[in-house]
């Protein structure tokens, strides 16, 4: 594993085979993490939006407050207007922070954190507290350029017959001829589902690492109209994540994932098309009338 961490992220500083610990699954390491740095009376920093599940695994055992780090758009989560929110979220919180919790690809937003910016997370070094960047999905990249900006380690839990396979795996020298296929067909799929977001003028935040796309599918929207869609593509046999769940501000936004089989994809676009074309025929119907 520290082989493969160090052939396919190139960290600063070398992983070692004592550098890492074993855990089953990236939210079972988070919650047995939490539940010995914090009590139940400290919290933790994390810029939002973030993933709903870590309302719940965050909390299961160390109960620790979830202090939200909010910045003005979702550009400047990967810029340093993320360095003035901390500084405030940090001075005006109501219990004491223990640490700064990332996701580096960012979940929902699907971006990784520049080089410069995870430097500029000294923040943790000033106030002492720690630094924790969840990268469950950093392989997920279609673009290799963003490698630099990738931190250490995922996580697995492996029977014995595993751990042989996965060995053998991880120092295959087929490896790459793997996971390359992997971010092509994720960038194909992504620019698919962009495709269709630009011919109805659906907003959406441009991304280039991760599993999914946050798009903005009601105009003008509130809060039922993004459930009420929601619920239009759900009777349509498409499911997707409204905005709200994931802690996002500004009402209308969803969580799109487009990483699936090419022909699930086609379908579920065909479907999402059908939505979006009545949607927008109502809409014309109401601007006439």
């Amino acid at each position: 594993m520290s082989n493969f961490l160090n052939q396919y992220f190139d960290p600063d500083v070398a992983v070692l085979p004592k550098d890492l610990v074993i855990a089953p699954g990236a939210a079972a390491c988070l919650d047995a993490l939490l539940y010995n740095i914090c009590d139940t009376t400290e919290g933790v920093l994390i810029p939002d939006p973030y993933w709903n599940g870590n309302d719940i695994f965050l909390r299961i055992r160390s109960q620790a407050t979830l202090i939200p780090v909010t910045v003005s758009t979702f550009s400047d989560s990967f810029t340093t207007a993320l360095l003035d929110a901390l500084d405030t979220a940090y001075s005006t919180s109501s219990v004491p922070v223990k640490a700064l919790l990332i996701a580096n690809p960012h979940n929902p937003l699907g971006r990784c954190y520049t080089p410069s910016l995870l430097v500029s997370l000294q923040f943790c070094e000033k106030h002492d507290i720690h630094f924790i960047s969840d990268e469950g999905v950093t392989i997920t990249q279609h673009n290799s350029s963003l490698r630099d900006a990738l931190a250490l380690a995922s996580h697995m839990n492996l029977s014995t017959m595993s751990t042989v396979y996965a060995t053998s795996l991880l120092r295959s020298a087929r490896l790459p001829g793997l996971l390359s296929p992997k971010s092509q067909r994720l960038s194909n799929s992504y620019t698919q589902m962009i495709a269709l977001f630009k011919k109805y003028d659906i907003k959406y935040f441009p991304c280039n690492a991760g599993l999914f796309i946050l798009a903005r599918i009601v105009p003008e929207g509130t809060w039922e109209k993004e459930l009420g869609m929601v619920d239009s593509f759900k009777r349509n046999g498409v499911l997707i994540g409204p905005g709200k769940r994931y802690h996002v501000l500004e009402p209308a936004w969803t969580r799109i994932s487009f990483a699936m089989e090419p022909e699930v994809l086609n379908l579920a676009i065909e479907r999402m098309d059908k939505v979006f074309k009545l949607t927008s025929e109502q809409e014309e119907c109401r601007n006439r009338n």
